[in-house]
């Protein structure tokens, strides 16, 4: 048999917890139940966003390649955004 186990949370905390079970349609037991057996997974949203920017890259190199369209090099990209006064910044 499971032991049960308490937690503290703010009330901001529990409100914040409570309303994302409810966008699921779950008490926060099931919510955290689902979470903790990674039934439900928690991502962050820049790397989501960042997923998102490579799938569209690729999509558009695919689309590129049928139709024999060459991809803008980067010194051409880098000199497009020079022109619009919008920096890169490279890591």
């Amino acid at each position: 048999m499971n032991k049960t186990k308490e937690i503290s949370l703010t009330d901001q905390e529990y409100s914040g917890i409570k309303s994302i079970a409810d966008n699921f349609g779950l008490s926060i037991t099931e919510f955290l139940s689902r979470l903790s057996s990674q039934q439900l997974l928690v991502i962050d949203p820049e790397s989501k966003e960042d997923q998102l920017d490579l799938e569209e890259a690729l999509l558009i190199l695919k689309e590129a390649k049928k139709t024999g369209e060459k991809p803008m090099s980067w010194s051409d990209f880098e000199a497009e955004l020079d022109n619009n006064e919008i920096s890169v910044c490279s890591l």
